[in-house]
């Protein structure tokens, strides 16, 4: 009877095979979330490239070569390199019953192309991805665990003004009344002269929301505190502690 099952699981993972081989690349958009879709597609399901949109929006290209032996887990799992002028990441995609996952997320792209498309031109550094995975559940869950980091952050304010390095993690679940939202603190690494505590949240459609508050470091030279004093002043009026509240969010 083991024999049996094995051979038909062994049968069906060969047709699947054949399947997705012959499957043109169009198809591989019906796995991707809401928000993501790619254009131009070449190639098949088994090992193709296009350019990956979110919200339409053409964020670079995206290349995948499937994994076979994860079929006889019943889940398609890809290779992916996405590319971007001056950078690309690489990882492993995966789709099941359970959902969809990013895993091992590695590389790093320049932070101007991401101001642009946020809307935020003029900005200036890299960003780094160490990502074990970022998963999103059937049933609208979305965790995440690693850690990106901005490098040299510097904003243009009336001149270049290096704001310092900085990170979040993913690691605490997405609200519970925001489904498919990953969540996580941002914070700077004490080596620049802003001094932030916030928390971003952001789903697969490119909505984020960043919340939390802001202040001069100890470590910021004279002049970098006395023009962050003149930026944060615009904020309102500080707190107590001399922090500086604020909220960033997509429309």
């Amino acid at each position: 009877m083991r024999r049996l099952l094995a051979l038909a699981v062994l049968g069906l993972a060969m047709f699947l095979l054949v399947l997705l081989v012959r499957l043109p690349a169009a198809q591989l958009g019906r796995l991707l979330p809401p928000g993501l879709a790619l254009e131009t597609p070449e190639g098949t399901v088994w090992n193709g490239r296009a350019a990956l949109l979110v919200n339409e929006v053409s964020v670079g290209r995206l290349a995948w070569r499937l994994r076979p032996s994860a079929l006889f887990q019943f889940m398609l799992r890809f290779e992916c390199q996405w590319s971007v002028p001056g950078g690309d990441l690489q990882g492993i995609f995966e789709a099941d019953r359970s959902g969809t996952r990013l895993r091992d997320l590695q590389g790093e792209m320049p932070i101007e192309g991401i101001a642009i498309w946020l809307g935020a031109p003029g900005w200036a550094g890299r960003t780094e991805f160490e990502l074990a995975e970022m998963s999103l559940g059937r049933d609208g869950r979305a965790t995440g665990t690693g850690e990106l980091r901005l490098l040299d952050l510097t904003g243009n304010f009336g001149g270049p003004l290096r704001l310092g390095d900085f990170r979040w993690r993913p690691e605490s679940p997405g609200r519970a009344d925001e489904t498919g939202t990953w969540s996580g603190f941002v914070e700077d690494t004490g080596n620049g002269p802003l001094h932030l505590r916030s928390i971003l949240e952001f789903d697969a459609g490119g909505r984020y929301r960043l919340a939390g508050d802001l202040a001069v470091s100890p470590v910021a030279s004279d002049s970098e505190a006395a023009r962050l004093d003149r930026l944060l002043q615009a904020l309102g009026a500080p707190d107590a502690e001399g922090r500086y509240s604020f909220v960033i969010e997509s429309r």
